[in-house]
C-alpha cells in the first residue's frame, strides 16, 4: 500500500477518482454498445441503417446518453428500453476491461499526485476491474480502493463514499472526489461535505449538465491532465481550520 500523503498546504490529504471515463478510456466500448443496439433494433426494424441513427449518436439530447437516445427514438415502450439497455450492458461487460485503456497521461498524473495526496478508488465496478488496475500497472498507486463489487453499494449511494473514507481514515472535508458525472459523483461527494472536481472530456456523460446546486462541481476540468492544478487550487481555497464552503461551477 502507498505511504500515506499529508496533503501539504491546505486540508486535502486524500484524493479518490472514479475509473470510468477518468482513468479507464470507455470510446471503443461505448461504440461497440452502440454497434449491439443498432444489430438488436433491427431484429423489428430489419432497414435501420446507421447513417439513421447517426443523429441520435452524436448529438444526444441534454443528461442524456447517446445509446439512450438511441433507444428512446426507436423504442417506445419504458419497460422495453430498459430491458434491452441493461442487455447490452450487462453482453458488453467482458469487453469493458478488454477495449479498455489508460487515458492518456494517466500514470504519470497519478504519479504526480501520489507525491502530495493519498490516492483512492471510488467508482461503480465489477470485480475485473481490479486485474484492469493490475494489467496497466495501476493498482500500486491506491491506497483504497473502493469498489461497488466489494463494498455492496453503488454510487450515488453515500454509503459508497462513507465505506472509502473509513478505509482511508479520512473525514470528508479532507477528501476531494474527481469524477465525470455531475449526480453519481459529485452530488453524494458535496452532501458528504467533499470537494469535487469534474473531469469533462470523454464518455457517455461528456454532455450532461448540473440539475442542482449540489451537482455543481468546485472545479470542472477538460481533461485529466489539468486535475493536478485543479486540486492545487482546491487546496489552496481551502486553507484554514474549517471545513470547505461549497463554491458554485468554475
Amino acid at each position: 500500500m502507498p505511504e500515506e500523503r499529508d496533503g501539504g498546504a491546505g486540508r486535502i490529504r486524500w484524493v479518490f477518482l472514479d475509473l470510468g471515463s477518468v482513468l479507464l478510456d470507455e470510446g471503443a466500448w461505448i461504440q461497440l454498445t452502440h454497434a449491439r443496439a443498432l444489430r438488436e433494433l433491427r431484429t423489428t426494424l430489419p432497414s435501420l441503417s446507421l447513417r439513421e441513427v447517426k443523429g441520435c449518436l452524436e448529438h444526444p439530447p441534454p443528461n442524456t446518453t447517446a445509446l439512450q437516445a438511441l433507444l428512446s427514438r426507436y423504442l417506445l415502450d419504458p419497460e422495453e428500453r430498459a430491458t434491452l439497455l441493461a442487455q447490452i450492458r450487462e453482453s458488453t461487460a467482458e469487453a469493458y476491461y478488454r477495449l479498455g485503456t489508460p487515458v492518456a497521461g494517466a500514470r504519470e498524473v497519478l504519479e504526480e499526485l501520489s507525491g502530495r495526496y493519498s490516492l483512492g478508488i471510488l467508482a461503480n465496478q465489477r470485480p475485473e476491474a481490479h486485474d484492469w488496475l493490475r494489467r496497466h500497472d495501476l493498482a500500486d498507486l491506491f491506497g483504497v480502493l473502493g469498489l461497488s463489487c466489494d463494498a455492496g453499494y453503488s454510487k450515488p449511494d453515500p454509503r459508497l463514499f462513507a465505506w472509502a473514507l473509513e478505509r482511508a481514515g479520512c473525514a470528508p472535508h479532507e477528501a476531494v472526489m474527481v469524477g465525470d458525472r455531475p449526480d453519481n459523483d459529485i452530488a453524494p461527494a458535496r452532501r458528504l461535505g467533499m470537494a469535487t472536481v469534474r473531469v469533462r472530456c470523454l464518455g457517455e456523460h461528456t454532455h450532461q449538465e448540473p440539475q442542482t446546486p449540489d451537482e455543481q462541481a468546485d472545479v470542472t476540468v477538460g481533461s485529466l491532465a489539468e486535475v493536478p492544478e485543479a486540486l492545487a487550487r482546491v487546496a489552496g481555497e481551502q486553507g484554514g481550520d474549517e471545513p470547505p464552503r461549497v463554491r458554485g461551477l468554475t
